[in-house]
């Protein structure tokens, strides 16, 4: 048998899916067998281009050209006649439905993961606000050292200027001094 399937894609692609399937009748049992599927676009010149695709690869392509889940797929859009009142079964199997038609389970881990990295994140932030801190505080301390450094050579400055006035002084008076004993000598000599 052959079940064929034509649908338009969320990008507005007319899609033919073909599955080719052989059901066998042997004395005591059954065997059914997916002889081929094949997936068949036109592209953008019009020509029909053709892929033969695994079941399983096909089972995974369609939802997403369609735009939709494969949890709608099965129980929504082609649900059997004899599936159709799942709506209507038992609470835990109809949550087991809605957690599947609604991905429940993927938001959940999703808002798990969330919360996790949000955890993470504060505990990032709070220890960068603690090395932020240290780091504010030894900046702090070499401000306060570079103004003393700075204090310390404006005084190294004025000790020096006093210390070139001090030696200025002192040549003067060596000068005067050696003046005097030059007097002194000029008068011991007319003395004597």
């Amino acid at each position: 048998s052959q079940v064929r399937l034509l649908f338009t894609t969320t990008s507005g692609k007319e899609v033919s899916s073909t599955r080719t399937m052989q059901l066998t009748q042997n004395a005591q049992k059954q065997s059914f067998k997916t002889l081929d599927s094949t997936l068949m676009a036109k592209n953008s010149r019009g020509e029909a281009i053709s892929h033969s695709k695994r079941c399983a690869d096909l089972d995974a392509e369609i939802p997403e050209l369609m735009g939709v889940s494969k949890a709608i797929l099965q129980n929504v859009i082609f649900c059997h006649q004899e599936d159709s009142n799942w709506p209507l079964t038992d609470s835990a199997t109809l949550k087991k439905k809605f957690d599947a038609i609604f991905s429940s389970t993927k938001y959940t881990k999703a808002l798990e993961t969330i919360a996790k990295k949000k955890k993470e994140l504060v505990a990032q932030n709070k220890e960068q606000l603690l090395q932020l801190a240290h780091l504010k505080d030894n900046l702090d301390h070499a401000t306060k050292i570079r103004a003393d450094i700075k204090d310390q050579e404006a005084r190294i400055a004025r000790f020096e200027t006093e210390r070139e006035a001090v030696k200025a002084k002192i040549a003067d008076y060596q000068n005067r001094v050696v003046a005097y004993k030059q007097k002194i000598r000029a008068h011991s000599g007319v003395v004597a």
